[in-house]
């Protein structure tokens, strides 16, 4: 289609919204910041956006730190204006950029009901928020507007006002700014439930937080600055090859690891924000020498991924601020390691890294101060120089679908995996299994189905109580319920373990004279990647797991103290399936990295897999599949490392 025909149907559209206000009320989505900047984007006409703004329901974030990111992504100042003028608009406003306090019980009407009520008002602005907007672009008029629809807590003072001014205030800002200081704040009183400005504040800081994924963990990050650089613990990423960063159910993409120090536990990541458009960034604390950061008994705020969740909020007291750390009993749970913890003013003062609960009582946690990554920043930053982007390119996640609970229950109760030989097979010196999540509950439920029918073979006679014990009863717990049994295949590759050959030949020669000797056991290898392919094209793994294992056992046969590797990598429902004519599995160990074990699946092993997951395709449809050459997938980070080597020397050798 033309593009002058595009705009002018465009045209027609918002003229016909424009001429039907109660259609467009009605029946239009809510505009949010998304949405304005998917059209700029698209480069439809500045009047367009603006009219499609004023004739539409709005829910814009107008946060500073959010219209600085609008602003870098190309939103031009009358956009921002607009929306800033826009706010909350039409009937599906929803009051997030609000704060709530509670106000003492006054004499009301006999006719109404007696009860608390809150005081909701907007975010208010300060000094602070003026500078920063200023220094991060936005012009005047915009901030003015900002400053004109939100009440304010301004420092109008003779030196604040000279501070504005060198920042770049103009003198109708200053104005605006001492207008508004004066007038008293408006509030809305409403009925609802109590709540706080750390958790009002909640979604707009979530939208700087993500899920750190490496081979050997999984943790917290968070995004700080609009290049695309997260901040993270150093041992969340450990010595892993393959790092990403997941923002939502939807969105994952690759990071490339820019500077770590381990000392103080901080890792700067890069990812590229093409790839992840809703992302803002999180403001860090800078003392200024006058005000600390934080101080002791101040509320703070931290954002994790525990467990199998995603961006979940935490409060907490400050209970010590030391030189190095900060003390709080704001809870660390597994999964909220590397996270940001806010203070009262939603900036970034520390990194979350432990917590300790080995007590009675809520137990403290042990936060990095943001000042002590500061070196490990500017490292980051010099990394950068010279340095290829990495890829915006949406990696695999897992499904947000449960597996269908009901075709559980009838594997619970059936005796369908007596041929474990089709999901457990060797691969020269690793020992593979083929974990569904029915194999997986059949397993789990084994235990106690055994238990329940050799109860029922002692009572199984005339008059005796039957059907005390329900098999099915662990269906009430939580793991069903939370989506533990995930519609995933993982693929376990566990080291073999023996005896070498000179020492059974040892053993067995001093056992000739009467000498009694153990047999030192060892792992045979040691895990290293895994490569899965449907016919010649590699299946993406939604997540490249390795972990490690320590044996220490010593007995009078045996003795046995090794540690290793083993690969868990997790792949889509359909991963396995005959439709690709071959299945293929490759494992590496760190013996030889270059030159793997090979497996091709049986039919039946491959027919078994997909009926296990016939269920959830019945219920869901059949997932697509992510194939791709192998010269196409993700760079890995030492893939990364060794072309920059090269490019450094490149640079070095020339004249």
């Amino acid at each position: 289609m033309p593009r002058s025909l595009f705009f002018l149907c465009l045209a027609l559209i918002l003229s016909f919204s424009c001429f039907s206000p109660g259609f467009a009320q009605d029946t239009a989505l809510e505009l949010s910041n998304a949405e304005i900047l998917a059209m700029v984007k698209a480069k439809l006409p500045e009047d367009l956006i603006l009219k499609k703004i004023e004739t539409s329901r709005c829910h814009f974030d107008t946060f500073p730190t959010v219209l600085a990111e609008l602003k870098y992504k190309g939103v031009s100042n009358a956009i921002l204006s607009a929306m800033i003028d826009a706010g909350d608009r039409g009937p599906g406003k929803n009051p997030e950029r609000r704060r709530v306090e509670n106000v003492p019980r006054q004499a009301e009407d006999p006719s109404q009901t007696s009860q608390r009520q809150n005081i909701v008002a907007q975010e208010v602005l300060t000094n602070a928020d003026i500078i920063q907007m200023l220094h991060n672009g936005l012009s005047s008029t915009v901030v003015e507007a900002a400053v004109k629809r939100s009440p304010g807590k301004f420092d109008t003072s003779a030196n604040a006002l000279v501070t504005l001014k060198s920042a770049g205030a103009t003198e109708a800002l200053i104005l605006a700014l001492i207008q508004a200081e004066k007038q008293p704040t408006t509030a809305t009183v409403t009925s609802g439930r109590i709540t706080d400005e750390l958790t009002i504040s909640f979604k707009r800081l979530a939208k700087s937080v993500v899920t750190v994924w490496s081979e050997t963990a999984q943790g917290t990050g968070f995004i700080f600055d609009k290049s695309g650089l997260v901040m993270t613990n150093q041992h969340v990423i450990g010595p892993s090859e393959y790092v990403a960063v997941q923002f939502d159910v939807k969105q994952k993409v690759f990071a490339r690891v820019l500077a770590t120090d381990p000392e103080k536990d901080v890792a700067i990541l890069w990812i590229n924000l093409e790839g992840l458009p809703e992302a803002v960034t999180a403001p860090l604390a800078n003392s200024d020498g006058n005000e600390p950061t934080v101080i002791e008994g101040e509320r703070v705020l931290t954002i994790g991924s525990p467990l199998n969740q995603r961006k979940v909020m935490t409060t907490g007291v400050v209970s010590k601020v030391e030189q190095r750390a900060i003390i709080s009993d704001v809870n660390i749970n597994p999964g909220n390691s590397g996270g940001p913890l806010f203070n009262s003013l939603g900036e970034v003062v520390g990194i979350t890294t432990f917590g300790d609960f080995t007590n009675r009582g809520p137990g403290i946690s042990g936060i990095v101060r943001i000042e002590e990554a500061a070196g490990v920043i500017a490292q980051a930053r010099s990394a950068m120089k010279g340095r290829y982007a990495p890829s915006a390119a949406h990696l695999p996640v897992e499904p947000t679908d449960p597996f269908p609970l009901e075709a559980l229950k009838n594997i619970a109760l059936a005796e369908k995996f007596t041929d474990i030989n089709r999901y457990v097979f060797g691969v020269d010196e690793f020992e593979v299994t083929l974990m569904t999540p029915p194999l997986t509950y059949w397993l789990e439920t084994k235990t106690k189905r055994e238990a329940t029918k050799t109860k029922n073979k002692r009572n199984d006679k005339n008059g005796a109580v039957q059907g005390t014990i329900d098999v099915l009863e662990g269906f009430k717990g939580w793991r069903e319920y939370i989506g533990e049994y995930k519609p995933v295949l993982i693929i376990n590759a566990d080291p073999k373990m023996g005896e070498s050959f000179w020492a059974s030949v040892g053993r067995g020669f001093a056992a000739t004279y009467g000498i009694h000797t153990q047999a030192n056991i060892r792992f045979k290898t040691d895990f290293y990647k895994m490569k899965l392919f449907c016919g010649d094209r590699e299946i993406m793994p939604i997540h490249p797991g390795k972990i490690p294992y320590f044996i220490n056992e010593s007995n009078y046969f045996i003795r046995a103290k090794d540690a290793t590797y083993e690969g868990l990598y997790t792949y889509p429902a359909a991963a396995v399936t005959n439709a690709c004519g071959e299945v293929r599995l490759e494992i590496f160990s760190e013996r030889n990295p270059e030159k793997p074990s090979t497996k091709k699946l049986s039919e039946k092993t491959i027919t078994r897999i997909e009926e296990d997951f016939a269920p959830y395709f019945q219920r869901y449809g059949r997932p697509t599949l992510s194939l791709t050459d192998s010269t196409a997938l993700p760079e890995t980070n030492l893939q990364n490392r060794k072309r920059d080597e090269k490019n450094d020397w490149k640079r070095m050798s020339r004249p």
